[in-house]
């Protein structure tokens, strides 16, 4: 499996030790980059050519693309798409609501994660880049913010206005 970078995004083979950045993956440290002047000067170059390039949603736009495009990796992609799938088709089945939805689709992130996680990947249970991420939070946190945010619409008519 891919380990990609947490420091730069940089998507290094299986084999990598060390990342291009300078992060090591054993021991979660960031030493002198393994690139020459010549490259690092090519970077900053491309990364000062970019800042001029209009982003739709102005600041915001470009904020909110950071975090899911560096804060995400392919399984959490996956995870969130495929749960979200399975979770419109249960939901248009049942008749369940946008509250059935934000369960279901919280149940599958969880399981699906925590089941990657487990049996399969046996990754940590904390650390995003050992599964699936999703704009920086484990695939399965992202599912129980989705289940506390359904509780939370599900007990609103009964608590009544709270201001």
């Amino acid at each position: 499996m891919v380990k990609d970078c947490p420091c730069c995004g940089l998507v290094n083979p299986p084999s990598a030790q060390r990342c291009d950045c300078g992060y090591e993956f054993a021991t979660g440290r960031r030493r002198k980059s393994l690139l020459n002047e010549r490259d690092q000067a090519q970077n900053a170059e491309n990364f000062e050519a970019m800042r001029g390039v209009p982003v739709p949603g102005g600041s915001t736009g470009f904020v909110v693309a950071a975090v899911l495009m560096y804060g995400s990796n392919a399984l959490g992609i996956a995870i969130t798409a495929a749960t979200g799938l399975l979770a419109l088709a249960a939901t248009t089945s049942f008749q369940l609501g946008f509250a059935g939805f934000l369960s279901v689709f919280g149940l599958l992130a969880v399981g699906l994660d925590l089941g990657l996680r487990t049996f399969v990947i046996r990754g940590r249970l904390f650390d995003p880049h050992a599964g699936g991420a999703f704009a920086f939070l484990p695939s399965w946190a992202f599912g129980l913010g989705a289940i506390a945010f359904a509780g939370v619409i599900a007990l609103a008519p009964r608590l009544g206005p709270v201001w």
